[in-house]
C-alpha cells in the first residue's frame, strides 16, 4: 500500500523548471505547490497566453503570506540593512581598537 503525499513547497529546482515552461516569477511564487507538481509532471507550458494566472491556481493564503513577509522583499531589505549596520559596527570597533593601541584615544 502506498502513501499519498502532498507537496507543500516549490523548490528552487521546481522553480527553474516552471520558468523554463514559461511561468513568471510572480506566478511561481503564487502557485499552489500541488498544482505546480502536476504542471511539472505533465510538462505543461503556461496555458493562458497573455492573461493573468487564474485565481484558482493561486495559493489560498498567498495574500497573507506576502503581507507577513513584506511582500515587496521586506525581509531581504531587512537582512541587507542589518548586514550594513553590522559591517559599520565592525569597522567602528576595529577603528577604535586601533586608536586605543596607538594611544590616540
Amino acid at each position: 500500500m502506498s502513501k499519498a503525499s502532498v507537496q507543500f513547497m516549490i523548490t528552487n529546482e521546481h522553480k527553474r523548471k516552471l520558468f523554463a515552461l514559461g511561468y513568471g516569477q510572480d506566478e511561481v511564487e503564487m502557485m499552489e505547490p500541488a498544482l505546480a507538481m502536476s504542471v511539472l509532471k505533465r510538462e505543461m507550458r503556461r496555458p493562458w497566453g497573455d492573461r493573468p494566472m487564474p485565481e484558482n491556481w493561486k495559493r489560498k493564503n498567498y495574500q497573507q503570506i506576502t503581507k507577513r513577509s513584506g511582500g515587496d522583499g521586506g525581509f531581504l531589505k531587512g537582512v541587507l540593512i542589518l548586514g550594513v549596520v553590522a559591517a559599520g559596527a565592525y569597522f567602528l570597533l576595529d577603528h577604535f581598537k586601533d586608536a586605543r593601541q596607538k594611544n590616540i584615544w
